[in-house]
C-alpha cells in the first residue's frame, strides 16, 4: 500500500482590514473591507451593525477593483484628462 503526501505550500498572509459584527458574543460574521458594497455594511447573518477591525488573512486580490481602476485610467487617457 502506498501513501502519497501532498506538498504543502506556505500561504502568505497579511493584516487585512475587515468589518466584524458588533454582536461578537452571538455572531461570528466578518467581511473583508475590499469586498463590501456599502460604506458601513450590516451583518448578513443577524442584520446588526458592523465595526472595523483587522485580521491576519491570506493575500487576495480583488480583481473587480483592479479592473475598475484600469478602466477609469483608460477612459481618462482617451479623453485626454491624464
Amino acid at each position: 500500500m502506498m501513501h502519497f503526501r501532498k506538498l504543502k505550500t506556505e500561504v502568505t498572509q497579511q493584516e487585512a482590514s475587515v468589518w466584524v459584527c458588533e454582536e461578537k458574543n452571538t455572531c461570528k460574521s466578518w467581511i473583508r473591507e475590499d469586498f463590501t458594497f456599502e460604506k458601513v455594511p450590516h451583518c448578513p447573518l443577524c442584520n446588526s451593525s458592523m465595526v472595523r477591525d483587522t485580521k491576519m488573512l491570506p493575500v487576495l486580490v480583488n480583481e473587480s477593483t483592479v479592473l475598475k481602476i484600469e478602466a477609469t485610467t483608460t477612459w481618462r487617457r482617451r479623453r485626454g484628462i491624464i
